[in-house]
């Protein structure tokens, strides 16, 4: 891994033992999985991290105690090579509102081979963050490690395809979300190629349910009829639109929008 640092900007790259497909995944949809649970700026403990897969989206930081941060705004979505997102935090760590004083971080992956992919992240436009932004430079020059990622990808991606839903229901309808959830498991367990389904989870916070299903392939998972929804569209009982997500494709064959029924 190397890190060189300009005037304004930081850039860091990594060679990554994984597909280009599954290497941007892990970045986006898996953001939670290799990021460093101590860089966050909520006050509770962070317990997950979401990664809107769309131009307009955010990543957003889950605190245990419900709370959550809007740290930055998806700015260029191309899967699989680019991702391009705002730098929403000023100078003193906390959220900066006006979008002219925060900075953008940009990442390439570039497929080197069957299983293999370089990835570079360039951290630029540090001086529009006003008054100190040379110490911002300096904090990101050091803070933004590739290794942890790079190992995360390298080490899941033989794995089976996992296809993973998130429902926030209101109180009253979750008993009823989760028996459709289940009901929606035994369809899928009969399905050709599914490896298995687990049974709903709450999380701790009690808000959110949490499915997981695992693939043969992403074109086995497709084939159910599983069908796109809107990103922003938020269906009765529940209390905010549903997140979808299929982790380690080998190949990008799912549809561009990554909610679904």
């Amino acid at each position: 891994m190397t890190t060189q640092t300009s005037t304004t900007s930081v850039s860091t790259s990594v060679d990554v033992a994984a597909p280009v497909a599954h290497a941007f995944r892990v970045f986006t949809a898996g953001i939670g999985s290799w990021w460093d649970a101590d860089k966050h700026i909520l006050d509770a403990p962070l317990a997950s991290m979401e990664f809107q897969p769309w131009v307009g989206g955010h990543i957003i930081d889950h605190g245990v105690d419900g709370s959550e941060c809007r740290w930055a705004r998806v700015l260029a979505y191309e899967p699989p090579t680019r991702v391009c997102f705002s730098w929403d935090i000023n100078t003193r760590w906390q959220l900066e509102t006006d979008p002219t004083r925060t900075s953008e971080v940009e990442i390439t992956f570039t497929a080197t081979g069957p299983d293999q992919t370089h990835v570079v992240l360039t951290h630029r436009h540090l001086d529009r963050h006003g008054d100190g932004w040379e110490g911002m430079r300096d904090a990101v020059g050091s803070g933004w490690s590739l290794a942890g990622f790079a190992d995360t990808a390298a080490t899941t991606a033989d794995s089976p395809c996992v296809f993973m839903v998130l429902h926030w229901p209101a109180p009253e309808h979750r008993d009823q979300l989760a028996a459709s959830m289940n009901g929606m498991r035994s369809a899928m367990q009969s399905q050709p190629g599914c490896l298995g389904v687990d049974p709903p989870l709450l999380s701790e916070d009690g808000r959110c349910l949490v499915g997981y299903s695992r693939w043969e392939s992403p074109q086995a998972f497709w084939a159910t009829g599983i069908t796109p929804r809107r990103p922003d569209e938020i269906v009765e009982g529940e209390l905010r639109p549903r997140q979808a997500f299929l982790l380690n494709p080998h190949t990008p064959t799912e549809p561009t929008e990554n909610s679904t029924h």
